[in-house]
């Protein structure tokens, strides 16, 4: 079991580091901020970018050159580094509020779709529409049940509890620092800091927004539903408030679980490493804290499911509705993006199994085509 654990265990670190670093490496060789005229995009380099640059330079400048100005980067960024990104984390949110209530336009695709349907349910593009794209009916709902309490359904109220929820999620990050190492606050702080300054989806209500702050608060119940600091009923509470957030975050997006999966994979291989024999107490607690969270998984699935069912707000049609795998063939296509061809065939196709099996079908097709390449020098 010793062996198997510490296989395992390096494999997940080789598997993680290596996805982590291609997600860098493409993130830094994006078109969207390739420097100067730019063939792919056909846009160019900004003022807003330029400036961008000249300031990071002479910043760099004025470290190598200048003792004094070092001495004083160093008592404010290092030193005092807490208060100093509390400082910017805060005026970063003022940044955002200024400008959400500048800039929130109608916004088309998905998210219009949403939209929409806060004012008209009844049409029969909006009906065709859920009746293909049902698993967009949660956050449909979440967002009904808010416009229905403060009565207003303007782009500027979504974009506001977006921007809500997104800072929610950046605090439930910064307490999970907490619970982990307290001495890692500071960078939380200033990476947040910049990740939100930087972060222009606060203006796109749909699900990639909206789902954030369930993913940070599960990510969070964890850790501190691991740290044996914390009393049973602490840690027991911790369990229901995971089980919960990991199935409203399924429910808002299913991709976005899996960051649970892993966690769940993660503790079974820990499980399997080779320990002392233990006390009753220490197996009880080691099996009542799972059942807690597997119960409240179960509940929450069951609650959820039942309200999204058998919700009355917007007509579908189930045979219509668009399967699973249909997103993860498109998802190998082109630049991984929406596909018009997919989506039309999805439409044509008359059944749920139909279109499940043309997408297989297709998946399997792209995949083999892909095959394995080289990156050229």
């Amino acid at each position: 079991m010793e062996k198997l654990f510490k296989f395992g265990n390096q494999s997940l670190n080789w598997l993680f580091n290596g996805f982590f670093f291609l997600t860098l490496f493409f993130a830094v060789t994006s078109p969207n901020i390739i420097l100067g005229d730019n063939l792919k995009t056909g846009a160019g380099t900004t003022v807003f970018t330029a400036f961008c640059l000249i300031i990071i330079a002479a910043v760099i400048i004025g470290l190598i050159t200048y003792q004094d100005f070092r001495d004083w980067a160093y008592q404010t960024f290092v030193v005092k580094k807490i208060s100093t990104a509390g400082l910017l984390l805060g005026a970063v949110v003022v940044w955002q509020i200024i400008f959400v209530l500048n800039v929130h336009p109608p916004i088309g695709f998905d998210a219009g779709a949403i939209h929409d349907a806060l004012s008209n349910t009844t049409s029969p593009e909006i009906i065709d529409y859920y009746s293909l794209n049902y698993n967009n009916v949660p956050i449909l709902l979440a967002q009904h049940g808010l416009v229905t309490i403060f009565h207003t359904k303007s782009w500027l109220f979504v974009d506001l509890i977006t921007l809500l929820f997104v800072d929610i999620s950046a605090l439930l990050n910064i307490f999970s620092v907490m619970m982990v190492d307290r001495k890692r606050i500071g960078a939380a702080l200033y990476i947040h800091a910049l990740w939100l300054a930087l972060f222009p989806m606060i203006i796109v209500s749909y699900s990639d927004t909206w789902v954030l702050p369930m993913v940070s608060g599960y990510l969070f119940f964890y850790c501190v539903l691991s740290q044996k600091r914390f009393k049973l009923w602490v840690r027991g509470l911790a369990g229901i408030g995971f089980g919960v957030a990991v199935m409203a975050a399924y429910f808002m997006k299913p991709s976005a679980i899996i960051g649970a999966i892993a966690i769940a994979l993660i503790e079974i291989l820990f499980k399997l490493k080779k320990r002392k024999k233990e006390t009753n107490k220490n197996v009880f607690l080691k099996l009542a804290l799972p059942l807690v969270t597997v119960l409240a998984l179960g509940i929450s699935y069951f609650t959820l499911n039942q309200k999204i069912t058998n919700q009355t707000y917007i007509a579908s049609y189930s045979t219509r509705h668009i399967p699973a795998i249909h997103f993860i063939s498109m998802g190998v296509s082109g630049d991984g993006g929406y596909n018009p061809k997919d989506a039309l065939e999805m439409a044509k196709i008359t059944t749920v199994k139909g279109r499940a099996e043309y997408s297989k079908k297709i998946l399997v097709k792209r995949l083999k085509k892909m095959g394995i390449h080289t990156i050229p020098v």
